[in-house]
């Protein structure tokens, strides 16, 4: 079971290979999954932490509204208090 899992979904902890698209050289990275799922939620909740503060500074919506809101329209929100535009 355990190779037949290995085949289907090989292991991504530590060296991760391919070819440059350019020139085709080889390439070896290491990669750390539970390094880099860690930065992704870190840079998730930052961002939510700060639409949060952006929404309730500007449209004086209390907290627990702003994140009932599906993530997609609360960024779209935040987007447009970022560019300070109209939405297209």
């Amino acid at each position: 079971m355990d190779r037949a899992l290995s085949a289907m979904a090989p292991s991504l902890d530590g060296l991760v290979g391919g070819a440059c698209p350019e020139c085709g050289a080889s390439l070896a990275l290491r990669f750390d999954p539970v390094a880099y799922t860690l930065a992704e939620l870190r840079g998730t909740f930052a961002g939510l932490y700060w639409e949060t503060h952006a929404l309730a500074s500007v449209y004086g919506w209390p907290e627990d509204v702003i994140l009932r809101l599906p993530r997609t329209r609360r960024q779209r929100y935040g987007a447009m208090i970022s560019d300070d535009r109209p939405p297209l």
